[in-house]
Formats: C-alpha cells, structure tokens, sequence
C-alpha cells in the first residue's frame, strides 16, 4: 500500500493528473473531452485513467469516468492545499518588506485574502495607481508617508476640491521640504495647504507608508533601499485597527506645520 505522501508526490508530478481529476471531480467526462482539456496523448489520458481506477479515485460507465466520492475527497483537498501555496508565494515577497515591528496580528492569516499589486517592467506605477484608485472609492483619508509622488497628491487635490475629502497626514520632515521645495509637488501642494479639509502634521522616524480610506487599509513595501515594492490593500478588521492605532501613535507625536 502506498503511502499518502506517495499518493500525493504522484499527482502533484504530474499537471495533466491534477487537472483530469479535478474535471472528473465536476462531473462525466470522456477520454476525447479529456485529451482536448490537458492536451494529453491517448495513450498518456488511458495510463492515467488506469491508475486513478486502481486507487478507487474514478469509476466508468460506458465511455464516460467520473470521479468517486473519494477521488473527489482527494482533488478537493489537493486544490486548498495549490490554492494555499499560490497564496504563500504571493505572501512570501510581501513578508520581505512588510513592516513586522509591534504588528499585534497575525501577518499571514491576516493578509492572506488582501489585494497584492506589485509593480512590474511594464506598469511600474502600479501601485501608486491602485492607490489612487483606493481613494476614489472613500470619503476620509489618513495616511503616514516617507515618500511621495505628484501622481498620488494630485488624486488627493483633484478628490479634496471636487468631492470634499477629508484629509489628515502624518509625513517626515523631508517629505515636507519636498512637497513644498519641488516644483511639481508645490504646484499640487499649494492646492491643498489653504483647504479647510486638509492637514499636514511632521514629526520623524514615521516607520511605514500607510493610508487609511474609510475602512480600507494601503499598506506601502519598500525595501532597504527605500524602493517601492508593492502595496497592499485590506479590508480586514483586524488590519484596519492596527492601522487606526498606529496612525493615531505617530499623529500623536507628530507637530502641525507652519505655513508660510
């Protein structure tokens, strides 16, 4: 008798295996419909069909297989285990650069059903556009930042004139000397400074670039290099009060600026 690692290292060594008993899983199938779904040869789908027979994972009747109450217990298993891994991998790049000091949840459980955008070769603002686009979808915005592009404010600028968003911000002093000093940040910063709607507080050693847009959280990941990597975007409750408190912690500390 097998062993169940064996059972398992056998299917998952195969990609055609997986996706037969999963189709078989769903309903009636025959050895045609089974080729033109994997692209299998005949003789590959009829050592495969042998073999799941053999473990009593399928049963036939006529032309047509389906998979028994067991073989469908089995493929049911194996895809939350794929679904799980898929999910890891996508979580392993994220635990690189997520910002794990006096995190009070579990990053995993937590983040495990959040939206991932990562920038790529070919849209790398990726993230900055997926949290403008965030934005767009509140009414309230909290935010800390040790970084800050004229792409993002000016969706803060465009959403506090046009739809009243309330905006509160906690940066660092050098985000500061940038929205105000840089040409092309001044220019949507000045925008902003005289609204009723908006305020900028200053204070150092901000950790992490967060955003808060009504109950939705925007976690920014840079790595050591402060490069941008990455956002992520939860709605999870548990996120959502570790965001509150740590944005409540560092606007407690924080100082109003003075406008000139």
């Amino acid at each position: 008798m097998s062993s169940s690692l064996e059972d398992v290292e056998y299917l998952v060594r195969s990609e055609h295996r997986v996706a037969v008993l999963d189709a078989l899983a769903d309903g009636p199938q025959s050895r045609s419909e089974l080729r033109a779904l994997t692209g299998a040869s005949a003789s590959t789908i009829s050592r495969m069909l042998r073999e799941f027979e053999a473990r009593h994972w399928i049963g036939k009747e006529g032309h047509q297989f389906e998979a028994t109450p067991l073989g469908a217990f089995v493929v049911e298993g194996l895809m939350r285990l794929l679904g799980r891994m898929e999910t890891e991998q996508t979580l392993r790049e994220v635990m690189r650069w997520f910002p794990t000091d006096d995190v009070e949840f579990d990053v995993v459980r937590c983040l495990r059903d959040a939206e991932i955008v990562f920038p790529t070769e070919s849209d790398p603002m990726a993230p900055v556009r997926r949290a403008g686009q965030q934005l767009r979808a509140g009414t309230r915005l909290r935010f800390l930042t040790t970084q800050v592009t004229v792409q993002y404010f000016d969706v803060v600028r465009e959403l506090v004139s046009d739809e009243g968003m309330h905006v509160e911000g906690v940066v660092t002093p050098g985000v500061y000397d940038t929205l105000v000093s840089d040409p092309a940040m001044a220019a949507v910063y000045d925008d902003l400074r005289d609204s009723e709607d908006v305020r900028v507080l200053v204070t150092e050693g901000v950790p992490l670039i967060l955003q808060i847009v009504d109950d939705r959280v925007g976690v920014g990941l840079v790595d050591e290099a402060a490069t941008p990597r990455g956002l992520i975007c939860s709605d999870a409750d548990r996120v959502h009060r570790w965001a509150v408190d740590t944005f409540e912690t560092y606007r407690g500390e924080a100082e109003p600026v003075s406008e000139p």
